[in-house]
């Protein structure tokens, strides 16, 4: 008996013992580790969210951007072979899911929660002085902004693109001075052009691996070459 069964009211809605309910096992999986209530109700330690800890991812600094691709198609591949197997099979696979507004509310909620710095990241992540940063990169260019009185916040403005003739959301990293809109880009993944041509289109100025050397070069003269433990 897989132990979302328990949970199980109807062929699809599951509920929580806090009263919250879900229409998959994957969403209820994704609650339950996190819920107080639950937790406490069969002894299990409480996971904390991302945001709740100082939480520093910094492996993905130590590779290039050729060898993350290769680890992310090696990851796509696998999943690929797993799902062809049926080892692991898509709550999506019914024929009457709609998977095009799927990826459409997928991309909203990853676009909010990154705002909100609650998602995961390839870089080094933290908050300094209570603004969420998802590199060492935009640390470094964030610490520079505040040390020379640059009002500067995380964005919450998004755009529209297109990739593969759907529609997804894009969010700049910052804004500057009330208005310009920032983009700190290292890891460029398939996507990249599309968004480049949306960040263009709607005046977002890029600060790329070059650009971003003179911010880096200032935080690690200031503060030192580990400057990420600046991170609250």
């Amino acid at each position: 008996m897989k132990k979302t069964s328990i949970y199980k009211i109807s062929e699809s809605l599951y509920k929580c013992e806090c009263g919250k309910e879900f229409n998959n096992p994957q969403s209820l999986n994704g609650h339950l580790s996190h819920c107080k209530i639950h937790c406490n109700s069969i002894g299990k330690e409480l996971k904390l969210r991302p945001q709740q800890i100082n939480h520093v991812m910094s492996g993905w600094n130590n590779f290039s951007d050729e060898k993350r691709i290769e680890i992310n198609n090696k990851m796509k591949q696998t999943l690929n072979n797993k799902y062809l197997s049926g080892e692991l099979i898509p709550y999506w696979s019914n024929d009457n899911f709609d998977k095009t507004e799927s990826r459409k509310k997928l991309s909203n909620s990853i676009s909010k929660l990154r705002e909100e710095g609650k998602t995961y990241c390839r870089g080094s992540m933290g908050y300094y002085h209570g603004i969420h940063c998802d590199s060492s990169w935009e640390l470094a260019y964030l610490i520079y902004c505040l040390d020379h009185n640059i009002p500067i916040k995380r964005c919450n403005i998004r755009f529209n693109y297109e990739y593969n003739n759907e529609q997804h959301i894009y969010t700049p990293d910052f804004i500057i001075n009330e208005s310009n809109l920032i983009e700190i880009k290292g890891f460029k993944d398939e996507r990249w052009e599309e968004k480049k041509k949306c960040c263009l289109l709607n005046n977002v100025t890029i600060i790329d691996k070059i650009d971003i050397q003179p911010y880096i070069k200032y935080v690690k003269e200031k503060y030192g070459k580990d400057f990420i433990k600046l991170y609250e």
